[in-house]
């Protein structure tokens, strides 16, 4: 099995000495720059998306994007929902099922 490649890798606003990795896995994860994980954060479903029953129905992650102020982080998953995360807890605080189509252009406004 390949080892997943890094999708997104940005530096956690007001945190610059952590940054955020997704890498088309189930796991968003924090890490500092020692290259420690501080936290992972996940969907709780199935990983690399043949696992859950096909391309498109796993919990793997395509993309990530941070708050202004760090306190959140947002993914877009396989599955075609945005999920947001408290970074300080690694918490689910929300998930929402959206047009795929407006999740490219709400990531596309964000960069």
């Amino acid at each position: 099995m390949a080892s997943p490649t890094i999708n997104t890798l940005f530096p956690l606003p007001k945190r610059m000495d952590q940054f955020v990795v997704c890498n088309r896995s189930r796991y968003l994860y924090i890490l500092s720059m020692k290259g420690t994980v501080v936290r992972s954060m996940s969907t709780g479903k199935g990983g690399f998306g043949s696992d859950a029953g096909g391309p498109g129905t796993g919990g793997d992650f395509l993309a990530a994007a941070a708050s202004a102020k760090g306190e959140l982080l947002y993914g877009i998953g396989e599955d075609k929902s945005l999920y947001s995360f408290h970074t300080a807890s690694g918490k689910l605080d929300s998930s929402l099922k959206v047009r795929f189509f407006y999740l490219w252009k709400f990531f596309f406004l964000l960069f």
